[in-house]
């Protein structure tokens, strides 16, 4: 585990995330860590945490042990708030109440849930941001980092040229697995020998073009699937929000509508759509048809025809 090596857990929590407190007994929360620890390595891979395990346990320095130890301590603490507001007896459930202090009422719980779990969102995306520029081995050779290389959209920053994600890493490695779906089963066919010109680092000027608005197509597509399969929740409030056309005020938090959701994915799906025309134009030579045959191919003296009996 990477956190309570000294017994002292509760304060390490404090440390980190300033909303723990560290006089609290560490072992009503080891569990919501456990689970939370089990989560974060299958988002950025379990050699990931066992490199920052190592590395804890041996009292090593490494950035990784906190970069690695953020999220973790956020989503296990917002969790474990969740579930301790209401205490747990023979008696059933009761809470506590003294002079000083009064429960909150329910959209500052969450306000406060939401908060948490924003702050787990931000300390993803530092996670990724650090195993990217520190080039750690573990992470250059998980499966996720070698999907990015069969990837047409090679980082975060040509994703957000088509589709702003708020610098989202987090996000982008969500989306990772639907961008390479919607290259195989749109993009590839419909290219064919095209494909390979222009999904390699090197690709040549003539192609750019194309290379541009292919990865458009495969961005919009990919958030269009995204949004028609997931929960709005999964994404951080300032992506998810983004559906939500008619959001402002005190509403700006609200989730969208199911009318303004479908209404968000029509025009994307019209901006991908015309993206699909446009790689047609530019692999065609601007007429898309211009290789398909007017007139059948036929032979005059070859006549058959059938007859009922």
């Amino acid at each position: 585990m990477l956190f309570n090596k000294d017994d002292n857990g509760a304060v390490e929590l404090h440390e980190l995330t300033g909303v723990y407190c560290a006089a609290n007994n560490f072992d009503s929360i080891a569990g919501e860590i456990a689970d939370a620890t089990r989560e974060v390595g299958n988002i950025v891979g379990a050699a990931i945490i066992t490199r920052a395990e190592e590395k804890y346990a041996n009292n090593g320095q490494d950035d990784i042990v906190r970069y690695v130890q953020l999220p973790i301590a956020c989503l296990a603490i917002s969790r474990y708030f969740r579930s301790n507001t209401v205490a747990h007896d023979d008696i059933g459930r009761s809470v506590a109440l003294d002079e000083s202090r009064k429960i909150p009422f329910e959209w500052m719980l969450d306000r406060d849930d939401r908060a948490m779990r924003e702050k787990y969102y931000r300390a993803l995306d530092a996670l990724f941001a650090y195993l990217e520029d520190a080039k750690v081995p573990e992470w250059q050779d998980s499966s996720i980092r070698k999907n990015l290389l069969r990837s047409i959209i090679p980082d975060i920053h040509t994703f957000e040229s088509v589709y702003p994600i708020e610098q989202s890493r987090y996000t982008f490695f969500m989306l990772l697995p639907l961008i390479l779906e919607v290259q195989e089963t749109r993009l590839q066919r419909l290219l064919g020998d095209a494909w390979d010109r222009i999904i390699g680092e090197t690709v040549l000027v003539e192609d750019l073009p194309l290379r541009r608005m292919v990865q458009k197509a495969v961005v919009l597509y990919a958030v269009i699937i995204a949004v028609e399969r997931w929960s709005i929740e999964v994404f951080p409030q300032s992506i998810a929000r983004r559906f939500s056309p008619t959001y402002q005020g005190n509403k700006a938090s609200a989730n969208a509508s199911i009318s303004e959701i479908e209404w968000y994915l029509s025009k994307l799906r019209d901006q991908a759509a015309e993206a699909i025309q446009e790689i047609h134009a530019i692999s065609t030579g601007g007429n898309q048809y211009s290789s398909y045959p007017l007139l059948p191919d036929n032979d005059r003296n070859r006549k058959f025809f059938t007859s009922g009996l």
